[in-house]
């Protein structure tokens, strides 16, 4: 059996639009080219996959191929897209997204040993934030991405990591450590420190204080925890990984207040992890951070 990707690329255009007509002029084809593909794929299976007449409509069995020939064209795009990308440039690109909230010297030595293995590619490190991540990743092509709290549309493929804990943090000198009991009312009445760059706008942050300062940049606002300006409310991991900050800040008891966690997860392109070099920065990010995923961290 001999079949063209034309003639999937026709099969499933004429299915769509439920006319020979409307698909070729999606497909900027003649109509006689696109009738002529689908009956030589007919040719081909034997049997039709189309009951023709007034109203176009798919077999049985042109119902039951349907799915599988877009998943074949889709895929062939895929390659034709990444093997033109190939053929103007000496070295491939993969394009690599990380939340910014996200600062961990162990990623860079991920990155070194992706270096390593694959010396002939082109890395492009662009850094997201929630507000901004799924235009990021449509834009700016990003292939993969390591962000927390991501709200995307369907075109992306999601791989949560970890649900990370939000816990109450503060400077080691700072009045609240003096507290034998944290509630909302007794933080209420501290100025809070809100990290805004781990949400979006369906997801908002945890504001506990009436009075209090939003950064969208977690050094900066942890930073300003380590000062004493304010407490915040952050997912652990980000002090956790973070030898600067483990030794002036401190967690507080704050187990009965029920925040909800955040999740740290990896985003990538349709068929983006059947690129090797892509699928080994997806693996290495899984057993990274893993680690922490049963682990009771406490500073």
């Amino acid at each position: 059996m001999k079949l063209s990707i034309d003639q999937l690329r026709s099969f499933i255009y004429v299915a769509k639009f439920k006319s020979f007509s409307q698909a070729a002029r999606e497909l900027k084809k003649a109509q006689s080219v696109v009738s002529t593909h689908v009956s030589s794929l007919e040719d081909e299976l034997d049997y039709t996959l189309f009951k023709r007449g007034h109203k176009i409509e798919l077999t049985a069995r042109g119902r039951a191929l349907f799915a599988y020939a877009k998943e074949i064209v889709e895929s062939a795009y895929i390659f034709e897209t990444r093997a033109l990308s190939l053929h103007n440039i000496k070295n491939p690109t993969i394009n690599l997204g990380i939340d910014y909230s996200i600062y961990d010297s162990g990623l860079f030595n991920i990155l070194s040993d992706f270096s390593k293995k694959y010396p002939q590619l082109t890395l492009n490190l662009t850094l997201l934030s929630a507000f901004d991540v799924g235009v990021s990743m449509s834009e700016a092509n990003i292939d993969i991405a390591l962000i927390f709290n991501q709200n995307l549309p369907e075109t992306f493929n999601v791989i949560k990591i970890m649900d990370i804990e939000n816990k109450v943090i503060t400077s080691r000198c700072h009045e609240l450590v003096k507290c034998k009991k944290i509630t909302r009312d007794v933080l209420s009445k501290y100025r809070q420190i809100v990290i805004t760059s781990q949400f979006s706008k369906d997801l908002k942050p945890i504001v506990l204080s009436p009075t209090h300062y939003q950064v969208d940049n977690y050094i900066y606002a942890l930073s300003m925890v380590q000062k004493k300006i304010g407490f915040a409310v952050v997912p652990s991991l980000l002090v956790d990984l973070d030898a600067d900050f483990l030794h002036d800040l401190v967690y507080l008891d704050d187990t009965h207040l029920n925040f909800n966690d955040s999740s740290l997860s990896i985003v990538f392109r349709n068929h983006a992890l059947d690129f090797e070099p892509i699928s080994f920065l997806a693996k290495e990010f899984q057993k990274h951070f893993i680690k922490y995923a049963n682990k009771d961290n406490k500073v």
